[in-house]
């Protein structure tokens, strides 16, 4: 299920919720909690209390109206992964074009999700190639099929992922036999085949 991706979220809409919840101090949390700064220390908090791989924040002004200063549509999304962390700012006041129910608050709570995922996901990319030696070009002309990978950086990516390389070859072989309409070989069913 989903549980195998996704641990858990946490919502601190408040002040005192992001003290309780997630441990911010007073001091951290003085100029109020849209920055750079909370965002970042937002994403690796959560990190850190569910052990994963990679952990994202949002933290803005969907409105109505600015907020402490904050125009609304000022959004700061954090990331944290094992090996970097850090915060990007995006202006949503004036996206229009999501579906929604159709209130400027809704508009801009999706498309700060939207955002958020994407970021989650270039970060991942940019993880899995630095761990795997390979440019973020390449992995990318692999990914569209313009590139066909070697055995060697399949199985590099497969460390990166950490994922084993037969379980891979093993689930493109199930795929390929379905494909096909036959049956599968099973592992014990192969080494009889031979």
């Amino acid at each position: 299920g989903a549980s195998t991706v996704f641990a858990g979220g946490v919502t601190t809409y408040s002040l005192e919720a992001k003290r309780a919840v997630l441990g911010f101090s007073e001091t951290e949390l003085a100029d109020g909690a849209v920055s750079a700064e909370v965002a970042t220390n937002m994403a690796q908090r959560v990190r850190k209390l569910f052990g994963t791989d990679y952990a994202l924040s949002t933290t803005g002004v969907a409105g109505p109206g600015p907020h402490r200063g904050v125009a609304q549509g000022t959004v700061w999304l954090g990331f944290a992964s094992k090996t970097s962390s850090g915060a990007i700012s995006v202006d949503l006041a004036g996206v229009r074009d999501l579906p929604t129910s159709g209130s400027a608050r809704n508009v801009i709570r999706e498309a700060a999700v939207t955002a958020a995922l994407d970021l989650v996901f270039t970060q991942a990319v940019f993880d899995i190639s630095g761990a795997a030696s390979v440019s973020l070009g390449y992995l990318s002309e692999i990914e569209r099929g313009q590139k066909e990978a070697s055995s060697e950086l399949i199985a590099a990516i497969c460390g990166a992922l950490d994922v084993s390389l037969s379980d891979i070859l093993a689930s493109v072989s199930t795929q390929v036999a379905h494909a096909e309409s036959v049956e599968p070989i099973t592992y014990p069913n192969a080494i009889s085949a031979i």
